[in-house]
């Protein structure tokens, strides 16, 4: 009898161990190749203009995806916070107390009509005041496909895939990805 009884209790603690060990946890993954890579390249882009400091407009290829300007934004973010900004973008406030990047405001866009010195200078100081916006303003704006915008003093620091700024939604697509 006792050769009985060894092999049930031998079972039960068995199986107490099975059903305790996967209590809480999430189930074993299905065998399998492993995952792909989910991380996303940053794209191709030149400093196609520049406005007196610190404003630059990225150019981009237009087949760029949202994810990959989020790549993009978060790549200036992290070259920020790692000082290797330079490998990135030219000095945006070369001569500033808090020098070469003070203050940092990128626009990335797709069109290069619109990637120009001038007007990324007729944007970022536009000729209209209060709420009015005009419509070179409006089309400007609506082609920013991103946006990174920081300032040392206080640290503020903004990244978003379209333009949100003071309040004003430029386009139809924004998505904020930090700060604000």
């Amino acid at each position: 009898m006792t050769g009985r009884r060894a092999p049930r209790r031998v079972r039960w603690n068995l199986l107490a161990v099975v059903v305790l060990a996967g209590c809480g946890r999430p189930p074993a993954p299905a065998p399998g190749p492993p995952a792909a890579s989910a991380v996303v390249p940053v794209p191709a882009f030149t400093v196609a203009a520049r406005d007196i400091p610190p404003a630059l407009a990225l150019l981009v290829d237009p087949a760029v995806t949202d994810a990959q300007l989020e790549a993009l934004v978060n790549a200036l973010r992290h070259a920020r916070e790692t000082g290797t900004l330079a490998t990135m973008i030219p000095p945006t406030t070369p001569a500033a107390p808090n020098a070469p990047y003070g203050m940092v405001q990128i626009y990335v866009l797709s069109d290069p009509a619109y990637a120009t010195d001038a007007r990324l200078r007729a944007f970022v100081h536009p000729a209209t005041t209060g709420d009015t916006l005009s419509p070179f303003e409006e089309a400007f704006g609506s082609r920013v496909r991103a946006f990174y915008f920081y300032i040392a003093q206080g640290g503020h620091e903004v990244g978003s895939i379209g333009l949100d700024e003071d309040g004003y939604r430029y386009g139809t697509t924004y998505r904020k990805l930090f700060g604000g």
